[in-house]
This record gives C-alpha cells, structure tokens and sequence, in this order.
C-alpha cells in the first residue's frame, strides 16, 4: 500500500513533523532532506515556499517522492546516498535526517550535513538508537502503552518499499560521538522510541 490519496499519514516518524517545520521556518535559505523517503516531508516542507532537495538513494521510494511532489514548484528529488551526492558546501539553511542516521556512517554523515549548511544554518536529526542500557529498556516499556493508543486513533501507516534497519549505536554511544562530531549540539531522548539532535552552526 502506497501513500493515502490525500498524501498524508501518522507514524512514529512523522509524528515529530510539526516539530521539525517549526525548526525550518526559524531558518532562512534551501533546505536539505536526507533519506527522504517517499516525500511526504519534503512535500509538507515546500508548501511553506522554501526550495528543497531530497536525497534517497532507493530508486522505490525517491520515485514515489517525485510523484508526490511533481506539482510542488522549487523541489528536486535526487536518487543517491548521501555519500555520493554532489551537493555545494554552505549552500543550506537547514539539513534534516529522519530515521536515516543509523543507516550511515554517523561522524562522516555529521560531518557532511555541517559542511553542507551555511553560517547559522541548523541541523535537525530525528534518530533511532539500540535499545541496551537499563534506562533503555525501561523507556521503551513506558512508551508501549501511548505509541499503541495514539497510533490506533490516529490509524499509524508505514509506507512500503522503504528501506529500513535496525540501529546498532545506543544513546549513549550515539552522544559520545556526537559529542565529538558536532560540539554544543543537543541531544534528547524523545517519544516514540525516537531520540533528537539538534545543532546550529556559528
């Protein structure tokens, strides 16, 4: 089952998209999506005006992107992995990962999405992280009763043919490197099994 007839759904992940336009429209210039998906962030993005360019490298799901965006003006679908991506350093004001991170190499990826932005520029990550720690797991029991409700009323889907894997970092090794990669960012543990980065470049 593809994407519903109005282009719109819940889940985990795009629970945190009002979250994440928020954040963008705190910044000014192109914006990057990366692991875009089938577009549904890139489509909601560009509807507020600003020029966006999603990158995914299944060629699946970035054709479902370009459909569901061919009438946006000022949106460029791109099927590559980020790695390969001929992109212009400083040329974003705000670079965004939805469940992709754990599927790259976390520090070169980091390091990418910063060189990619311009001064002031902001980076927002929404993560998946291993569950391994005792506070982990505790976590992730407390969730199960909301994530069950809210995704039964607000009828969760998964769109097919998107690439998924499981996370190999904890949070804690995850905050580590991050720590390394990318000093002053913020990192949260958040609802939904998910955690957070946030960072803004000087």
């Amino acid at each position: 089952m593809g994407p519903d007839p109005d282009g719109d759904y819940w889940n985990h992940n795009t629970a945190f998209h009002p979250e994440i336009l928020r954040r963008c429209a705190a910044t000014t210039g192109d914006v990057l999506d990366v692991g875009c998906g089938d577009g549904l962030l890139v489509a909601r993005i560009a509807r507020t005006g600003r020029p966006v360019v999603g990158i995914e490298r299944d060629p699946g799901a970035a054709d479902v992107a370009r459909r569901r965006c061919a009438d946006l003006p000022r949106v460029a679908i791109v099927e590559s992995g980020f790695e390969q991506v001929q992109l212009e350093t400083r040329s974003f004001g705000f670079v965004t990962m939805v469940a992709t991170l754990h599927h790259l190499d976390t520090a070169a990826a980091l390091t990418r999405a910063a060189e990619l932005l311009h001064p002031g520029g902001r980076l927002y990550v929404l993560g998946l992280v291993r569950i391994a720690s005792k506070r982990d797991v505790a976590g992730a029991v407390a969730a199960i009763p909301r994530a069950r409700v809210v995704g039964a009323v607000r009828r969760e889907h998964w769109p097919d043919g998107v690439p998924i894997a499981d996370p190999e970092q904890t949070f804690d090794e995850l905050a580590r490197e991050v720590r390394t990669t990318l000093p002053g960012a913020r990192l949260r543990r958040r609802a939904y099994y998910r955690c957070s980065l946030e960072w803004t470049k000087a």
